[in-house]
């Protein structure tokens, strides 16, 4: 499996970029793509979602993926709708969360519409690398009410072994 995207959360500054607190990465290549929390080197407090991992939906990913910040960072409205579901005290214990199996479409729908409605939260710096499913619906970011910059490829060198050569994409 191979990281296909970061996003790093945490508090924006007044000249760029970004103090983060925590970071998820989106791992593909296995049989399904999957979101993992991990905590950042310096960051020393109890975090009861350390090594959480969320198993995405194809279809919203990204929407999935601004679910989990809100889960963590334990906004309201968000734990509410977990402990109703059921799945709050399970996803403590076993630190998984699977789009597909937990949620019936109904309850997604529900879900997708309660994070749009409450995405004021700290700064997300997402880097999104070629490949992932992530750039297919990256326009949704437009439907939230929260800080977040975005980074693309711009420059690829890769090297190919069948020519023994360098193929390049992009300029700098």
């Amino acid at each position: 499996m191979t990281i296909t995207a970061v996003a790093l959360i945490g508090q924006g500054s007044n000249s760029g970029g970004i103090r983060p607190s925590r970071k998820i990465e989106l791992y593909e290549g296995g049989d399904r793509p999957v979101f993992m929390l991990d905590r950042l080197s310096g960051n020393f407090r109890v975090d009861p979602y350390r090594n959480l991992r969320l198993w995405p939906t194809r279809e919203s990913a990204l929407d999935e993926l601004i679910f989990m910040i809100l889960y963590i960072s334990e906004v309201r409205e968000i734990m509410h709708f977990m402990e109703v579901a059921g799945l709050h005290e399970r996803v403590l214990q076993n630190r998984t969360i699977n789009m597909y199996e937990d949620f019936g479409d109904q309850q997604r729908a529900d879900l997708y519409k309660l994070v749009k409605e409450n995405s004021t939260f700290s700064k997300i710096m997402l880097s999104v690398f070629d490949g992932s499913i992530l750039l297919e619906t990256l326009a949704h970011l437009e439907d939230y009410q929260c800080e977040i910059e975005v980074q693309q490829t711009v420059y690829r060198k890769d090297f190919a072994r069948l020519t023994a050569d360098f193929v390049v994409t992009g300029s700098l």
